[in-house]
């Protein structure tokens, strides 16, 4: 009887000590928390911190602020927003380079201890192609384009997906001239198109 409640007791510490253990001090150059920020802010950005730290893709923690945008309380009051940059598991845009997404908290998250995921970037394949043909598109002699070379891709660890693309086309006057196009494509694959002299 002895032997069976010692054992009880050593797993209980144990459980407890890696209860505590798994929980890390971030350095707090990694995120923005303002000096005028109300008491206890620093806390809760450790506490979302750690949190993040243990989602299914977050392999690394890399940054993370006390935003200025508020998400109406179950009381309909404004809750405060606190958001973790993870680095992921996954594959990133770029070869070689790791995926990151942003985890979402609220002051009534941290006390829950619920999460809220943003809306995942589309994949780069479809991004590329919805760039090309938005640029196509406002073009005013699209039959004209030629030599598109595709210059940059990726999220840069935001929600939207960045395509850049050099090409030369022709103008009223009939002259080749070098031009660029930037898309910036949301999650819900809205595209804003911009082009450019080069």
């Amino acid at each position: 009887m002895k032997t069976v409640r010692l054992m009880a007791i050593i797993l209980l510490f144990c459980g407890f000590h890696s209860l505590f253990a798994a929980n890390k001090t971030f350095d707090r150059d990694m995120f923005f928390v303002p000096q005028n920020a109300p008491k206890g802010t620093w806390t809760l950005m450790q506490k979302a911190a750690n949190l993040a730290a243990k989602s299914q893709h977050c392999v690394q923690v890399i940054g993370g602020a006390w935003s200025t945008k508020t998400e109406a309380a179950a009381d309909g009051t404004p809750d405060k927003q606190f958001y973790v940059q993870c680095q992921s598991n996954q594959p990133g845009p770029i070869a070689g380079s790791p995926a990151a997404f942003n985890l979402y908290y609220s002051y009534a998250d941290l006390h829950n201890g619920t999460v809220k995921q943003r809306p995942q970037p589309i994949s780069d394949k479809v991004a590329i192609t919805e760039c090309r043909q938005a640029i196509l598109e406002r073009l005013p002699y699209p039959s004209s384009a030629k030599d598109m070379s595709l210059i940059r891709y990726g999220t840069n660890g935001t929600d939207n997906n960045l395509v850049l693309y050099h090409f030369t086309t022709l103008n009223a006057f009939g002259n080749r001239v070098p031009e660029k196009g930037s898309c910036i494509i949301t999650p819900k694959n809205e595209v804003e198109v911009s082009i450019t002299a080069r």
